[in-house]
């Protein structure tokens, strides 16, 4: 004798107290269905036709047990010559349905500074109603957030939870009940992490000895729920920041001072966590080159064949005595050297104007009488004299000519 029954783990029908149960067999006469567990008191009802059993009555949530045989007639008290199977059907409702097991993930939280692990807050999905059996499981699942955290378990409503840095975190709570792939009921939680610190500033390669001028300052990159701002904390006067809320800024230093500088940052929760770096710069008397500017990107149009570049020279000035030139950092791969001019801007020099050439005296004639003259003795000649002018690197030269020599003046006599 042969029976086999065609549906494994059924999920009855809407709403879930009925169930076909169909089957193909060989030999025997008769056919009987038996409850061998289920949850309660309920007494399935069993509907027979050719090659199926209907099952009804369900009407407990839970797991049922059912034992279909197949035998002769006169046969099924003995148990002679017969042949069953166990079927296993579990009765479920949507999530939900019963309010006390609709998903509740608990409140949305901000931990307190430094702290990075709490125990979440959802409903415990085996707190069903009394006299009935419990179908329900439940699972943590992470949404988003600015990293990966770590459940303690995550089929624990109540389950720890650990973030690993400053950030928000979004975490849902599933409750399910019935087989696996049944429609899950779910609510969500948000919890804000604020760890100390997140962004800090990066150490200058030198803090001492430093000369005065333009100096950057950089930080670790922000989270994002925090703010940050360059702040001056020593009693110098002030500074002015290029943009005290980026992480990368730049600070003039003036000389033979001391400044202390923080880097201070907040999270943007409606009780801010805050903490702070700082760094000490100690300047000596040297003035350093201004910060370089090189101006900003371009796309030129094909077939270009050159550019005039515009770099910042603005504080190139006589006190600093800046000088500037422009380098080849990069270029395509294959392509010719370029036939480039390198501009050097040096400070204007006052011009120097260029001096007339001193001509020879013409000899003295007879004069009326005079008193007698001291003797003028010989001049050197005066060597040849630049001309300088103002403009930048290359200067323009002009030469004068030598000043010859003038012959002795001789002493006059007396008419």
């Amino acid at each position: 004798m042969y029976f086999q029954l065609l549906r494994e783990n059924p999920i009855p029908s809407s709403p879930y107290n009925s169930v076909d149960l169909p089957y193909v067999f060989s030999g025997g006469t008769s056919t009987t269905a038996a409850l061998v567990s289920g949850p309660g008191t309920v007494v399935p009802v069993y509907t027979y036709s050719s090659g199926n059993i209907n099952v009804s009555g369900l009407d407990d949530i839970g797991t049922y047990v059912i034992r279909i045989t197949r035998f002769a007639s006169g046969e099924g008290l003995t148990g002679c010559g017969s042949a069953s199977e166990d079927i296993t059907i579990i009765v479920s409702e949507a999530p939900g349905a019963n309010q006390d097991m609709a998903a509740n993930a608990g409140t949305d939280s901000v931990l307190p500074c430094g702290d990075a692990s709490t125990n979440l807050a959802g409903n415990d999905p085996t707190a069903t109603q009394p006299g009935v059996t419990n179908v329900y499981t439940g699972y943590w699942t992470q949404i988003d957030g600015p990293g990966i955290a770590v459940f303690a378990d995550e089929t624990l409503y109540n389950t720890l939870v650990t973030m690993p840095g400053s950030g928000v975190y979004n975490f849902r709570w599933h409750i399910v009940s019935g087989p696996p792939g049944s429609t899950p009921s779910t609510d969500d939680t948000q919890v804000t992490v604020s760890v100390t610190p997140n962004s800090q500033i990066i150490p200058p390669p030198t803090t001492s000895n430093l000369c005065a001028g333009d100096f950057i300052l950089e930080a670790t990159p922000l989270a994002s729920n925090e703010v940050g701002e360059w702040v001056q904390v020593d009693a110098n006067p002030a500074v002015v920041f290029s943009d005290k809320n980026n992480i990368r800024t730049s600070v003039n230093l003036a000389p033979n001072t001391t400044y202390q500088i923080e880097w201070q940052v907040a999270t943007t929760a409606a009780t801010p966590c805050t903490y702070a770096t700082s760094v000490t710069l100690d300047v000596d008397s040297d003035v350093a080159p201004s910060a370089a500017f090189a101006g900003d990107d371009v796309c030129l149009a094909s077939g270009t064949t050159s550019v005039t570049l515009n770099a910042d020279a603005s504080s190139f000035n006589d006190t600093n005595q800046t000088v500037g030139e422009w380098t080849i950092v990069s270029k395509p791969n294959g392509a010719p050297d370029p036939t480039t001019t390198y501009g050097i801007k040096t400070p204007g020099q006052d011009a120097v104007a260029a001096q007339d050439a001193i001509p020879a005296q013409a000899a003295v004639t007879s004069q009326n009488p005079v008193t007698s003259q001291n003797a003028v003795t010989a001049q050197d000649a005066v060597s040849a004299q630049v001309a300088i002018v103002a403009s930048p690197n290359p200067q323009d030269i002009a030469y004068q000519p030598a000043v010859p020599a003038q012959p002795e003046i001789l002493a006059q006599p007396k008419f």
